[in-house]
């Protein structure tokens, strides 16, 4: 599915990059957390050193607390200069809390989608925490319009609460999460795994 040569553009909020405040360059215990290191960290470097034949180019333009109408006003001058094939990204996880309906989210990404002709991935489906409790509407707005071509629906909620609890079997102190909310370095782990088996990175290898 990834083909040689392609630049991929990673979108959205604090899940995909905490380039925003509280910063990790002025807070050690941030640092110390891997608070900068999210899925599409670990997912550019895993494809780097698995796959540099495929000379992809990846560029990570999410901001922390971010909802659908900052990646519009986003679009035009920093994504699309990017010449992206694929924009992969979240959102739905502030709006509930920053006054965006559902509606006006659905509105809001019908015009994002149809600003772009690159194909669109959609980073979804976490669960476990009231936060996200609140952002399941906004994702099925994104799931419903999903048609497996140039808008897809990823899962990437089922798979890590599973690796989550088969991990917390083997020990309790095993979690998945640094704040109940964004990804501790394991959960990254996981998450950009199941984005580079959608993107068949290991197919043949």
């Amino acid at each position: 599915m990834l083909t040689q040569g392609q630049t991929i553009v990673f979108e959205g909020d604090s899940l995909t990059s905490r380039g925003a405040p509280p910063s990790y360059k002025t807070w050690p215990y941030l640092r110390l957390m891997n608070w900068h290191n999210t899925w599409a960290t670990k997912f550019e470097e895993l494809l780097f050193a698995w796959r540099p034949d495929l000379r992809t180019k990846t560029v990570n333009l999410a901001a922390g607390g971010s909802n659908i109408k900052n990646m519009l006003e986003r679009l035009d001058t920093l994504i699309m200069p990017c010449k992206p094939d694929w924009i992969v990204f979240t959102v739905g996880n502030n709006d509930p809390h920053q006054g965006i309906t559902a509606d006006e989210f659905e509105k809001c990404f019908n015009q994002y989608k149809s600003k772009t002709d690159a194909k669109l991935v959609f980073i979804g489906g976490f669960c476990g925490d009231p936060f996200f409790d609140s952002a399941a509407p906004y994702y099925m707005k994104i799931k419903k319009a999903a048609d497996g071509n140039r808008l897809h629906y990823l899962d990437a909620g089922t798979p890590l609460a599973q690796k989550a609890a088969l991990l917390k079997e083997s020990s309790e102190l095993h979690t998945v999460f640094g704040d109940g909310v964004h990804l501790n370095e394991l959960g990254a782990y996981i998450v950009a795994g199941t984005v580079l088996k959608f993107f068949r990175v290991f197919d043949g290898i």
